[in-house]
């Protein structure tokens, strides 16, 4: 389900410029029955090449660099 969301909400960025975001749930991170089809789904997410995992710290850095150059 995480590989097909991904891949609709991918499409429809590469027409609209909008981003991704998803968040592993605890349920998927605590669970060893499903910790298989999240890896998979995170490496078909990484497999893309504009595709960028970040932090919550990362992505304010990044937003207040192209905001002007300021930073925290």
């Amino acid at each position: 389900m995480i590989r097909r969301q991904f891949d609709v909400l991918h499409a429809e960025g590469q027409k609209t410029g909008s981003d991704v975001h998803r968040a592993a749930s605890l349920d998927h991170r605590g669970a060893a029955s499903h910790r298989r089809s999240l890896i998979g789904a995170l490496d078909h997410i990484a497999s893309h090449p504009a595709v960028w995992f970040a932090t919550g710290s990362e992505i304010v850095d990044a937003y207040l660099a192209q905001a002007g150059g300021r930073s925290r």
